[in-house]
């Protein structure tokens, strides 16, 4: 299936690539990879060129729009090329609204890259009732529409990106940052940071060339270093706004700088955001020896072909089909989204692990997913009739120990899955992104005001988060323990020594869990499917689940281990605490100047922003961040505490909304299919 030449990219290269780095990190110690920071204790010489340098441009052009918007000067450093890949993001409309809230973009053009409903939304385990959602995961967002929208906002308002230029080292001043990049670097072999846009290293290297990428070119998922050399490389993906009024708006930026000179090779700035992703070289560097704590490996395609039916029912937020099998040891579940308008499905089949030397290979997950395909999303569909338009291979690793990442030296700061702060269930990327991008345009603007960029101060931008750390428990069971699976009943075959768990343990476990969160209503729900776990609802399903499947939970224990269990403990009661200070601490807000998301931006349609502009603006909003606190207070003191009651909200699981989430009756094309296959 993977050789026919309709699918985009080179599909077996990526395989390869992900099928070595998976193997690697079974077999070998995972090593730190070489240091590309350096720090002096003198001054850079001169002014920075730019406020903040943001490297990775994919997710990592949220960010930077939404911190010019605040009327601070940009520059992006990206590898290949800052563009939107084909193949859909998913997320709620609620999620995706932040960006409007912003003011980053309006509601016609945020409803432009809303291409697709995929509502309802099923959740189904093998041996139990299916429950359909609303509002979970229910649009589809073409990245290609929604990046050129903010990339045209950014550029109009004298943003600055660099394509075709890879980060290589970064030298920290006690007033800046030089960073040295690599122009030229689009045209670099592909690597593992490439897996998640399979056309990006074809369109990055046309680009240095001087032609035009491919139509359907991609960009990335996670970002990798980029340049404005020369001006942006043309797309015909879609329309931007006029390149002589995007280049009259660089050359006023260029003009206005009287600061050190960007040079061919080195980038300034007063802080580096690292938004490249989990194979980021600073996160290399910084991340301790050890193996991930968790592995979510993952296959899928985008493909038409399909017959109508398959898309009208809406689409899979988590399903299985079948149970575990001590073949590999693994319970596969899948997701499956309407794509293109209905034209097209998007399906995934994954599954949470370990990385023991004995997991299975992606390549056997590839296999497993084809065999099954067809009977999971369209049972009387051949595979020969279903057009593969993209393949996706992912290895995702997850850590307990040392999340988020602290910022490896002063104005460093990690975001999005280089900080690996995800969720261990849902592993980061776009919904992440968003979450997290008002709490984190806030803080580094406030850090920028105040003066403040130390490793101390912009850690508070990466707090502890109990409600997410609790969920690595949840992931941890929902995978088996290698040669922990039981034989099937009947089947004649001997079980493996140490084997304790039944194939539909997870399925049962599963199941449960959300049979006990339908039974405490949609605001449950909401909690689990946004991951903004809470304690009295955290305590009430594992209360309930024990009610429902007591023999389940019996098994599950002993499979978690009493140093995982502790841990958990620990999370839930910092949970607990965390809730009670927010609680408690309600009545600081009004110190810390209302609105804890910080100082609101300068206006919806940003002016251009020149170095000259961005010092005015920086220093006024110092002034007003001073004025916002009781008298004596400076403007780090009001930063620290906007950024503490901030921790206890995210750490909470208050930190946005887990409202939308609504369950709904059970399609009509679904309860006919239910009634056909049995």
């Amino acid at each position: 299936m993977l050789t026919d030449p309709a699918i985009e990219g080179d599909p077996l290269k990526f395989l390869a690539l992900c099928e070595a780095y998976w193997a690697a990190l079974r077999m070998q110690s995972p090593r730190r990879g070489p240091a590309v920071l350096k720090t002096h204790a003198r001054s850079l010489g001169a002014s920075p060129a730019f406020d903040v340098a943001v490297c990775g441009g994919t997710l990592g052009l949220l960010l930077a729009t939404a911190l010019q918007a605040r009327g601070l000067s940009v520059c992006i450093i990206e590898r290949r090329v800052v563009q939107g890949r084909a193949q859909e993001w998913n997320a709620a409309d609620e999620e995706v609204g932040v960006l409007v809230e912003m003011g980053l973009l309006s509601r016609g053009e945020v409803e432009a890259a809303l291409v697709t409903a995929c509502g309802p939304m099923r959740v189904a385990f093998a041996g139990s009732d299916p429950l359909y959602l609303g509002g979970a995961l229910d649009r589809g967002v073409c990245p290609a529409t929604l990046l050129v929208a903010l990339r045209s906002r950014f550029e109009a308002g004298g943003g600055v990106i660099l394509e075709g230029t890879a980060f290589r080292t970064a030298d920290i001043y006690t007033d800046g940052l030089a960073i040295r990049v690599q122009r030229g670097a689009g045209g670099e072999g592909a690597d593992l940071a490439d897996a998640g846009r399979p056309l990006a290293v074809e369109a990055a290297a046309m680009a240095m060339a001087g032609a035009a990428p491919p139509a359907h070119a991609e960009g990335e998922d996670d970002g990798k270093g980029g340049e404005e050399g020369a001006a942006a490389p043309p797309s015909t993906t879609t329309s931007r706004p006029d390149a002589a009024a995007r280049e009259a708006a660089r050359t006023a930026a260029r003009a206005a700088r009287s600061t050190r000179p960007t040079s061919p090779d080195e980038v300034t700035a007063r802080l580096l955001v690292d938004c490249m992703g989990h194979w980021s070289p600073i996160v290399k560097a910084a991340r301790p020896l050890s193996k991930p704590d968790g592995i979510c490996l993952v296959v899928g395609t985008c493909a038409s072909g399909f017959p109508p039916s398959a898309n009208a029912g809406g689409g899979d937020f988590l399903r299985s089909v079948d149970d575990a099998s001590p073949a590999d040891d693994v319970s596969w579940l899948w997701e499956a989204f309407p794509a293109e308008g209905g034209a097209a499905r998007t399906t995934y089949m994954f599954a949470y692990m370990d990385a023991d030397r004995r997991r299975p290979s992606l390549t056997h997950a590839i296999e497993r997913y084809f065999a099954q395909l067809c009977a999971v999303e369209a049972p009387g569909t051949r595979l020969s009739e279903l057009t593969i338009r993209r393949a996706m291979f992912a290895v995702l690793p997850s850590y307990t120990k040392g999340a988020p990442l602290r910022p490896p030296a002063d104005r460093v700061l990690q975001a999005g899955d280089a900080a690996g702060g995800a969720s261990p269930l849902s592993f980061g990327g776009f919904g992440a992104m968003l979450r997290h991008l008002p709490r984190l345009t806030a803080g580094i603007d406030d850090a920028l005001a105040s003066g403040d960029l130390s490793q101390a101060a912009l850690a508070r931008l990466a707090p502890y988060q109990p409600s997410l750390s609790a969920n690595a428990l949840f992931a941890r069971a929902m995978r088996c323990g290698v040669g922990s699976v039981l034989p099937p009943p009947g089947s004649g075959e001997k079980a493996r020594p140490g084997a304790s768990l039944p194939g539909n343990h997870i399925n049962r476990l599963l199941g449960a869990h959300f049979k006990v969160l339908a039974a405490l209503g949609p605001g449950a729900v909401g909690t689990v499917v946004r991951e903004r776990t809470q304690p009295a609802l955290l305590g009430a399903s594992m209360v309930g689940m024990g009610i429902v499947a007591p023999l389940t939970i019996a098994r599950t224990l002993p499979t978690l281990g009493p140093g995982p269990l502790a841990a958990w403990f620990g999370h839930y009661a910092a949970l607990v605490l965390y809730s009670l200070l927010r609680y408690l601490t309600w009545p600081l807000r009004s110190l810390a100047g209302g609105a804890i998301a910080g100082l609101a931006p300068l206006s919806p349609a940003t002016p251009t922003i020149s170095p000259a502009t961005a010092t005015a603006a920086r220093e006024a909003r110092g002034a007003r961040l001073a004025a916002s606190g009781p008298p004596g207070w400076t403007r780090r003191t009001v930063v620290a505490l906007r950024r503490g009651l901030e921790a206890l909200d995210v750490g909470s699981g208050h930190d946005g909304s887990a409202g939308g989430v609504v369950m709904l009756p059970e399609p009509a094309e679904r309860a006919g299919g239910r009634m056909k296959e049995k």
